[in-house]
């Protein structure tokens, strides 16, 4: 982190490290950091695999106190999320996921999910897209369990995040 970072682009002097409890391999390694209104980061934090039951650390977002250092988990379950954005309304965490492979050509489908509360499950490995329960890791598990998707947006659909626009360039209808 650099303090007072825009006032300073030609000279940033030292960063300081805000947290550093991360996974050290790099399959589903790059993500985006989201902030919100009081500075706190939204980081995701995927498996080192397209589908299995996931070491502890990780399918997770971590929301993390920049004053600290410390962190809580926000959300479990999450296979692939590049990133997010917290809505500016509501502050509420809404993020993207990246659905597992090699089901099909159309299944499973990407999702648009947002965290309501904290701890919330989403359903990786045991079910996807809300309501397609996995064959392999599903046992002993239903979908109705977990958090379902605020929206499927389709197989294979890649979605690397998403933002909030709170700009006036569009008409009102957009």
């Amino acid at each position: 982190k650099y303090d007072n970072a825009e006032a300073n682009l030609d000279n940033l002097g030292s960063g300081k490290v805000v947290y550093d409890d991360m996974p050290s391999y790099a399959a589903h390694g790059w993500k985006y950091i989201a902030v919100d209104k009081d500075g706190w980061f939204y980081i995701p934090f995927g498996p080192p695999f397209n589908i299995g039951i996931p070491p502890t650390s990780v399918s997770q977002i971590r929301r993390v106190d920049p004053k600290t250092g410390n962190a809580e988990i926000w959300a479990l379950g999450v296979r692939n999320s590049v990133g997010g954005d917290v809505d500016p309304r509501t502050g509420k965490y809404w993020f993207t996921e990246n659905a597992r492979d090699w089901i099909s050509d159309d299944l499973p489908s990407d999702k648009l999910n947002m965290i309501s509360k904290i701890g919330e499950h989403f359903g990786y490995p045991y079910c996807h897209q809300g309501n397609l329960p996995d064959t392999k890791f599903a046992m002993g598990h239903k979908c109705s369990e977990f958090t379902p998707p605020v929206y499927n947006l389709g197989a294979h659909v890649a979605p690397l995040g998403m933002k909030f626009y709170t700009g006036s360039q569009f008409p009102a209808e957009y």
